[in-house]
This record gives C-alpha cells, structure tokens and sequence, in this order.
C-alpha cells in the first residue's frame, strides 16, 4: 500500500494560512485615549473685576477646526507637508467638544459673574458679546508637544 503525501506546496500554503487567521485572532491593543483639560481653573479673584456697565452676556462659538483635524485619531505633524494620524493614540471626545469644554470652564471662571453661553443658542437670546474660534492648526510635533494656532473674532450688538 502507498502512502500519497500532499506536496510541499500545500503543506506550505496550509501552514501559511494558519498563521495568518492565528494574527487575525490575536487582538490588537486598546488606544490610549486623551481628554483636553486646562492647567487649573482660575480663581475669581485671578480674573479682572468685571465693570458695572459690562456686557450682559457672552456667548462662545461656533469653534471650527480644519477637516483633517476632525477625526479621533491623534494628527502628528512630521514635516511641514507631512502629517500622519496615530491609530494607537485617539481623542476620547470629538475635538470640538473638547474645545469647547474647556475654553467654557476657563472663561466662565475668568467672566464670572457675567453669564456664559456655549453655541447652539436661541436667536432670541443670543449674547450680547460673540467669541468665534477658528483652529488653524492643532497637531503634534515631532518634539511631542502641541501646537496651537487659532484665530478669534469678537462680534455683536455690544461691540463698538
């Protein structure tokens, strides 16, 4: 009786595609995820004594970002032309949101008493003083630190 055996090839192929469904199977690690906080949060009496005559309300927003930056993913800067987004590292929030948290904790310390308003808000009550953001750039360096550049307008009725 012979015995046939299967030649190299298939044992290969076969061995092959065991290996590769086994690091399918492996799971692939957790993201570290990030959250935007500010150093501290000031103190009232850190922030400038509001005028009598001061604006009855302020309102922040809309913030916009560029497109690339409006992703989960982490976006580092390689080069001046070069940016990759960091699978491994992810932003726990939409990075609008968290812009807008934290600028709204700092400049509601910092206005206080005078109320705060975070956009979307009611045409009736819209504030008497708007803070639009533009984000320009906000990446990692190579050197891992960030970089901000934004753009801010103050607009209406209260302005001169």
């Amino acid at each position: 009786m012979t015995i046939r055996r299967p030649p190299l090839s298939h044992t290969l192929l076969a061995l092959l595609l065991t290996a590769l469904l086994a690091g399918c199977a492996t799971p692939s690690p957790s993201p570290r995820l990030y959250l935007l906080s500010a150093d501290a949060t000031p103190h009232p009496d850190q922030a400038q004594a509001q005028e009598a005559n001061g604006p009855a309300s302020v309102g922040l927003g809309p913030i916009s970002l560029p497109d690339y930056l409006d992703r989960p993913q982490i976006v580092t800067r390689a080069t001046p032309n070069r940016l990759s987004a960091s699978e491994g590292h992810r932003w726990a929030e939409p990075l609008t949101a968290g812009v807008t948290r934290v600028l709204s904790e700092q400049l509601g310390a910092l206005l206080a008493p005078t109320p705060l308003m975070v956009h979307p808000w009611k045409q009736a009550e819209a504030p008497a003083i708007q803070v639009r953001l533009e984000l320009l750039r906000f990446e990692a360096g190579p050197d891992r630190a960030f970089h901000l550049h934004a753009r801010w307008t103050l607009a209406g009725p209260a302005m001169p």
